[in-house]
């Protein structure tokens, strides 16, 4: 993980390694406005819904103030804003839609979230049980701050006003906004929402002799600027000012006439829309599209030749034609007159000044002391509160015109647009401004919920940004730029325990018992103003911390507003799509008693090493075989098996027979110190005792293959705290149970062997298939032998052979009675393999079946058993003995010797004698995953007595073993290795049979005695 280390001004970033994981707080460009002389720049850098930050509100190097307060002195503002009193509301809503234009703004119910809920120190948080806000959302996210206001103004104009100045908006104050304590004013350029903010100047309705003639109206703006504060990061000022209009005079001669547009209207369209309003008292309100153009010439003509377009006239009898334009045209002529008359004039204007501005969060960048990766506390949200009853409040100072100083002393134009001494105006060092009163509709968090270890044991490496108690640790598998929102924990059930959405105690998993990790375990809530001082982290005493256990829609991220509650403890299910993850909301105490919520967080977790289900398997064979006479009067049969649970608790055993439909549930339970064994009692009707499985009352039910399943159920896990948590997890075996009808007495013995090279032996090595090279599994050949030795036949003559999942049937089924070859057909059903001959076997008789079966799958570990029943039709005739597969080794070959060789008692003379113990059989076995061509080689010793005193060496003694032995194949005493036998193909299974080995004595050195010698077999890959 890389990490991104710092960032630089203007958005540059400074990367450690070659990626980055995560943007941190961009910052914005910062305009120095702080020079003197000429201004090189204007003010004009803006959009209508974006704007700029200058350098500083505070007019530290001086300059000329805009407004003496003398009316008969020419100013760098010829007209003074003041101010007596101003009130505003904050409050947090989560739509910043505008309020009806023209009236105080006030807060609109349907805007504005249930945070809010309440007014000064009485106000708290309205959070569902999801710990969401009322209106659904996420707490103290996706909102804006909403400040709104009036302030009482008077207004007075200078004798030496110009028309241009009106024109150009040169007029305004200033507003300083105190933010609370960290929040960074820095990161407002983008956050405030201007196309949504507006100062709006109503004016008190002029009177002359008691009678009304309207309200002047100026429309203003705030001029999309934030001006930082040198001395307080959390501060900031917004200036407003008059929204540069032109007034067009088509003056000529006669007639003549006037038309007004804005200077900047791709800018100020917005702005000025923000001041008309829709119920004007003197009914003369400004049609906007005529305000709004940039080359429109429609307008009023003049009414007469000695009235200028500026004239006035209150009553709109006379006057010129700018004042036709509407309310702002009127406005603009009484302005511009009022110096001259001094009963219009009085003592000036006043009115009230109506404010609206948002704070959009979702582009906040975050605090100024937040460390946290990316911000992550304070990014987007609500910023959180220092004070004790948790209000966010503003403090908000307001400055009149003659409290404000030009830097650059007169050199900007009073009449070009974005480069007015209003424009560079700077708030004086000393001036006093005019406090607001602010009513705080919000509460804020003041510390937030940290999932952490309190144990420790689940901790490892060391956390960039957060501490507990000095040690800077964070949970397992974290990166170093964790968030609250990504943090994961891993469980290991086996030996931390399983995670429970209740506040219990912790116990580690000890067999059969699991351990609880509870909830409360990582419940940590950690003020934010203290956190890091004295490099520990302050846990806010008087938080309560709870949690609910969610599952995540999207892996790995929560919403609670979507995601499912999931009802009491979590399931042990593993889900790779989704995620559990426990969600920590809370609250503290304000001084004035209400509850504020702690800003959430999410902890995901990942459960490793579930316990494993349960198992269970029968002791025996594929299939069992049950006499119907082993049923009768009452009588049962015993199925026995075994089970492994480590966690058993209340697990149960039931079984099931597919053929006679009937269940038994529940007949052995499963306790954790229960053996590891049970029994199954099968019987035929209902009168046995020992609880059976009916597997039929008739022999339409009884008779034939069952296929009986057991079946393990481990309903619940049992926790360290006495709690449960379901489990759902069951195993089962099959077994297949003939049951067959041994009421007819025969006499009948057979036998089964397997066949290798013409010869008969009772077990063989089997290699499965091999998966590199498409290798199939060796082929297996049986042969059963029955002999009839009873008075009556076996009328319908059939061989039945369980047929392992290991094995397949293969076709080439042969079959002789009495020698004489007839037609046997095999089929496989339901695991049996049943051959049927096609004639009957007489008293007397003898029958030989042989027929191959191919291994599908590796042999089990101890080997498959198999035995065939010999039946008439579905009557039980007899049964064989049986025969074993056993699993190939892994590794080179394996070789079967031949069991000694004697050569019998003769005179000590040279001569050729026969081994008199019969024929013998080498078994070459290939048990490499890819068997091929090999050659065994055999050494013989030295002859020798028992005590080693006569011996009989390689000139007198040698060794032949004949057909099919190589015919190199003489081995003299002491001599050296030959070859035997070689194989050139891939059979993994070769018998070679030697009918004549013969020893050959020579010479004259031959001395009586009982001499033996040992032959050493041995193989080499390849043909030699």
């Amino acid at each position: 993980m890389i990490k991104l280390k710092k960032y630089v001004k203007f958005g540059l970033t400074t990367l450690l390694g070659l990626a980055a994981v995560g943007l941190l707080a961009t910052s914005v460009p910062v305009y120095d406005n702080t020079g003197t002389g000429t201004p090189g720049f204007n003010n004009n850098n803006y959009t209508s819904t974006s704007g700029m930050t200058m350098k500083t509100g505070v007019a530290n190097q001086g300059g000329t103030v805009l407004s003496s307060g003398n009316a008969n002195v020419n100013a760098e503002s010829n007209i003074n804003i003041g101010f007596s009193n101003a009130t505003f509301t904050t409050e947090y809503t989560d739509n910043a839609g505008l309020d009806s234009q023209g009236v105080i703004p006030s807060r609109d119910d349907p805007n504005v979230n249930n945070l809010e809920t309440g007014t000064g120190t009485a106000s708290h948080l309205m959070v569902n049980d999801k710990g969401l806000m009322n209106n659904n959302g996420q707490l103290y996210q996706n909102g804006f701050i909403k400040v709104t206001g009036s302030i009482d103004i008077k207004a007075t104009i200078n004798k030496n006003i110009s028309k241009e100045e009106i024109q150009s908006g040169n007029y305004g104050a200033m507003v300083k906004v105190t933010l609370p304590e960290d929040v960074d004013a820095s990161q407002l350029q983008d956050a405030i929402q201007w196309d949504k903010a507006y100062f709006m100047l109503k004016l008190d309705d002029i009177k002359v002799a008691g009678v009304k003639y309207g309200s002047p109206s100026f429309p203003m703006q705030f001029d999309h600027h934030v001006y930082l504060d040198p001395n307080q990061a959390n501060a900031f000022y917004l200036k407003v000012k008059g929204i540069p209009i032109n007034v067009v005079d088509v003056n000529s001669g006669i007639s003549g006439g006037a038309y007004m547009q804005l200077a900047r209207p791709g800018k100020d369209n917005t702005d000025l829309a923000n001041n008309i309003t829709s119920n004007s008292s003197n009914g003369g309100y400004l049609n906007p599209t005529a305000l709004f153009g940039t080359s429109s010439t429609s307008g009023t003509t003049n009414n007469s030749l000695f009235n200028s377009t500026w004239s006035f006239d209150l009553t709109n009898v006379g006057g010129g034609a700018l004042q036709k334009n509407g309310d702002i045209g009127w406005s603009f002529a009484i302005a511009n007159a009022a110096p001259n008359f001094a009963w219009l004039m009085g003592s000036g204007f006043t009115g009230k000044a109506n404010i609206n501005f948002y704070v959009n969060l979702n582009k906040y960048t975050g605090n100024i002391k937040d460390i946290s990766p990316n911000k992550q506390l304070t990014a987007g949200k609500l910023p959180p509160s220092s004070r004790a009853d948790g209000l966010f409040n503003l403090k908000i100072d307001v400055f009149g015109t003659n409290q404000l100083i030009d830097p650059f002393s007169a050199s900007a134009s009073k009449s070009a647009a974005g480069r007015t001494p209003i424009d560079y105006a700077l708030v004086s060092p000393s001036a006093t401004p005019t406090p607001a009163t602010v009513t705080s509709n919000i509460t804020s968090w003041s510390a937030y919920a940290s999932p952490w270890d309190t144990k420790k044991s689940l901790n490892a490496a060391t956390s960039a940004w957060e501490s507990v108690g000095g040690s800077k640790t964070r949970l397992n598998n974290v990166a170093l730029n964790d968030t609250l929102t990504d943090r994961v924990v891993t469980l290991d059930v086996l030996t931390d325990g399983v995670m429970t959405g209740k506040a219990i105690d912790y116990s580690g998993t000890k067999a059969p018992v699991l351990g609880a990790v509870g909830s409360n375990r990582f419940a940590r809530a950690v003020n934010y103003f203290t956190a890091g001082v004295a490099n520990a982290d302050k846990t806010t005493a008087t938080a309560t911390l709870t949690a609910k256990t969610y599952t995540a829609m999207t892996a790995g991220k929560a919403d609670t507003s979507k995601d499912a509650v999931l009802a009491g403890l979590p399931s042990l299910t593993p889900n790779t799509t989704n995620k559990n993850y426990l969600y920590y909301t809370g609250t503290t105490t304000s001084s004035a008693g209400t509850q504020i919520p702690l800003l959430p967080a999410p902890l995901f977790f990942n459960q490793t090493n579930l316990p494993a289900a349960p198992t269970i398997a029968w002791n025996s064979d594929n299939v069992y075989y049950i006499k119907k006479s082993e049923l009768t009067s009452g009588k049962t049969v015993a199925l026995k098996g075994t089970w492994g649970d480590d966690y058993a608790n209340a697990d149960t055993i039931s079984a099931n027979d597919n053929k006679s439909g009937t269940t038994l549930a529940n007949f052995a339970k499963v306790e954790a110190n229960s053996s590891k064994a049970f029994s199954l009692n099968v019987a035929s009707g209902t009168t046995a005792t020992n609880n059976p499985l009916n597997l039929g009352t008739t022999d339409a039910t009884l008779l034939g293959l069952h296929t009986i399943t057991a079946t393990i159920n481990r309903p619940t896990l049992k926790l360290a705290n006495g709690e449960t948590i379901t489990s759902n997890a069951n195993a089962k075996a099959t077994l297949n149970v003939y049951v067959v009808d041994d009421t007819t007495s025969y006499n009948v013995t057979a036998t089964k062997s397997i066949l290798i090279s013409g010869n008969k032996f009772s077990q063989q090595t089997v290699h499965g298939p091999t998966a590199g090279n498409n290798q199939t599994g060796d082929t297996v050949t049986f042969e059963t032998d029955v002999t009839n030795k009873g008075t009556a036949s076996i009328a319908k003559p059939v061989l039945s052979m369980p047929l392992p999942s290991q094995l397949k049937n293969l076709s080439g089924v042969t079959a002789t009675i009495n020698g004489t070859t007839v037609t046997a057909t095999a089929t496989v059903t339901n695991g049996m393999l049943q051959i049927a001959l096609a004639k009957p076997i007489p008293s007397g008789g003898s029958a030989v079946i042989t027929y191959k079966v191919q291994a599908t799958a590796t042999m089990p570990t101890g080997g498959l058993t198999s035995a065939d029943m010999i039946m008439d039709g579905t009557t039980y005739v007899g049964a064989t003995g049986k025969v074993t597969l056993l699993p190939a080794p892994s590794g080179g070959i394996e070789i079967t010797p031949p069991t000694n060789l004697e050569f019998g008692k003769h005179q000590a003379v040279p001569g050729l004698y026969n081994n008199t113990d019969g024929d013998k059989t080498l078994l070459v076995t290939d048990n490499r995953a890819t068997p091929g061509p090999w050659t065994v080689s055999a050494q013989l010793s030295n002859f020798s007595n028992a005590d080693g005193s006569r011996k009989l060496t390689g000139e007198t003694a040698q060794i032949t073993f004949g057909t099919p032995a190589l015919s190199s194949a003489v081995y003299v005493a002491g001599g050296t290795a030959k070859a035997l036998i070689s194989n050139s193909n891939s059979q993994t299974s070769n018998a070679y049979i030697f009918k004549n080995i013969q020893l050959q004595l020579a010479g004259t050195k031959i001395q009586p005695g009982d001499y033996h010698a040992t032959i050493t077999y041995s193989w080499t890959d390849g043909v030699k």
